[in-house]
């Protein structure tokens, strides 16, 4: 079933383009209907109100692509302020070495929160509930996103009967090793929406995010991208490559 999604008002289209430019927010550009896809910056907005067009930066083989899928369109993605996945569609103008030119979208959808996507969790990610009975209660993370995730861990001495669907959860941090080094973040307030019994010893459950600062946004926000690339080159590197056709510019 498609996302439920709502479109963006035309007077706000321009707003934030301009931030998802200005704050060099990764964003993901696919061509429909193929396996096409690379994370990428939008670098300016050029023109005036009648001529506007997005530079794009440019990636590797997307030329070629192009010419070889017959097509002239792209769908860009990206995370808005509130972390709400936005989308749109737009048509290739021109391919330069230094830089990719698109028409200005005429339409900008934003999924709903149901719509979050979620990424699987790196090895070694937890989630660590402060609580007022015990100084801290870890679980590991299962899958993750900007708008929540799901977690599992054994029953210990119970703490998970204290806890019911809709309980508010203060004080929360995901713990993420990165290397050698780990990386911490806060999130202030979070609603248990599942919890359940799934093996005699253990237990899952699945948090929303209502609360979180900005700075826990953008973390959470790059992680999820970086996750998606890895996951498009995994994709690339077991796909066997089409041999491309000779192409002329555009």
């Amino acid at each position: 079933m498609e996302p439920s999604r709502e479109i963006v008002r035309k007077e706000e289209r321009l707003d934030l383009l301009q931030r998802v430019i200005r704050t060099r927010l990764r964003v993901r550009m696919e061509i429909p209907s193929t396996r096409y896809c690379w994370i990428t910056l939008l670098l300016a907005l050029e023109g005036d109100n009648q001529n506007r067009h997005l530079v794009i930066d440019p990636v590797a083989d997307f030329h070629r692509a192009l010419r070889q899928s017959r097509t002239s369109g792209i769908r860009l993605s990206f995370f808005d302020r509130e972390g709400v996945p936005c989308s749109f569609p737009a048509r290739v103008l021109a391919v330069r070495p230094t830089e990719i030119w698109a028409e200005f979208p005429s339409v900008i959808y934003r999924s709903q929160r149901r719509a979050y996507y979620r990424v699987q969790a790196i090895a070694g990610m937890e989630i660590i509930f402060q609580d007022a009975e015990t100084p801290e209660i870890r679980a590991q993370v299962k899958d993750y996103g900007l708008g929540g995730l799901a977690f599992y861990k054994d029953r210990g001495a119970g703490w998970f009967r204290r806890w019911v669907e809709e309980v508010e959860l203060r004080g929360n941090r995901i713990r993420i090793p990165t290397g050698e080094e780990i990386l911490e973040i806060p999130i202030s307030l979070a609603v248990v929406r599942r919890i359940t019994a799934f093996h005699p010893e253990a237990v899952r459950g699945a948090l929303e995010f209502l609360q979180f600062s900005e700075s826990s946004r953008t973390h959470l926000t790059r992680l999820v991208f970086e996750q998606q690339r890895q996951m498009i080159q995994k994709m690339k590197e077991q796909e066997s490559h089409p041999e491309f056709q000779g192409v002329s510019s555009l």
